[in-house]
């Protein structure tokens, strides 16, 4: 049995029900753009062009091994193979298709991947998110957006595709994967009934748990990138806008998995620095999340607005 999702404006036909996605779509409503099985992976891709401990790719093909949950092998922007390791959890496997499988998915297709998050702001436009350096809680202040009113367009990494002049942020998962320390010390509302010991994880042995997004928190169709926000450490937390080549040299090095994927999607990339660059400074701590949500929310609002808090 198959199911269909709509996801990042693509129609993709699933082995499994997939809660991180939403609902399922009648099957007779649309023909699938990518599909995905269950089955063997090949040893090895022929001529690969970059090869790791774990991975292989090609221009169109990308082997990925994932240590005791699956191997992945994607390919022509429209298939996945997954092959299982014995017992790994169906929640895992699920999880891992969703991370560097499906970016190496989208930049075959031409569609550039940034590592952060994407929001609507209230005029109808997104907001980059976009992580400048690892663990800098972008999904957390995220959380704290949409619990503040506004809505998530996607989490993990953006992304985003050209329409003429404008670059679009594609509509992602219907959830966010949030460390535990994370949602405690920022003191994030967690949903109605959510526990601990019932929560999904990203992995048994990992305190990283999926929230699923209210309704009102969800925004599922395409929007134009309006603004992009760079997080970087900072002794302080301040916004400062980004002018000329600094914009582009900013988002040219934060591509999602870059060694996983062609980066065929690098003019998306530069022309999102058309739009307004920013870069955010701030501590690296997670309870400080609200504190960078407020100013973001102001600058939202205002984006003449240069201040530090």
């Amino acid at each position: 049995m198959s199911f269909l999702y709509r996801v990042y404006d693509l129609t993709f036909e699933l082995p499994f029900e997939s809660p991180e996605l939403g609902d399922s779509i009648d099957p007779a409503s649309a023909a699938p753009d990518v599909i995905v099985t269950f089955g063997a992976v090949p040893d090895t891709i022929p001529a690969a062009a970059l090869t790791g401990a774990y991975f292989q790719r090609t221009a169109a093909q990308l082997r990925l091994d994932i240590p005791t949950i699956a191997v992945y092998h994607v390919r022509d922007g429209r298939a996945i193979t997954i092959q299982p390791y014995p017992n790994a959890p169906e929640s895992a496997i699920r999880t891992c298709l969703f991370d560097s499988p499906l970016s190496a998915l989208l930049h075959q297709r031409g569609t550039a991947t940034l590592a952060g998050c994407a929001l609507r702001l209230p005029d109808d436009t997104a907001a980059l998110l976009i992580k400048g350096q690892a663990m800098l809680g972008v999904s957390t202040v995220a959380a704290a957006l949409w619990q503040d009113g506004f809505r998530l367009v996607s989490d993990t990494f953006c992304a985003l595709n050209r329409r003429g002049k404008q670059v679009i942020a594609l509509p992602g998962l219907r959830c966010q994967w949030l460390w535990r320390n994370a949602l405690e010390q920022a003191a994030l509302d967690l949903p109605p009934g959510f526990t601990w010991e019932s929560a999904p994880r990203t992995h048994p042995a990992l305190p990283r748990y999926r929230i699923d997004l209210p309704e009102a928190a969800r925004w599922t169709a395409p929007l134009p990138v309006s603004r992009v926000y760079v997080f970087n450490f900072g002794r302080e937390v301040a916004v400062k806008k980004v002018e000329g080549v600094r914009k582009v040299e900013l988002l040219n090095g934060l591509i999602y998995r870059p060694l996983l994927a062609e980066l065929n999607a690098l003019p998306t990339v530069l022309a999102a620095a058309q739009a307004d660059v920013y870069e955010l400074f701030y501590g690296s701590e997670p309870w400080f999340a609200r504190d960078v949500a407020a100013l973001l929310r102001a600058h939202f609002l205002n984006p003449t607005l240069e201040a530090a808090s």
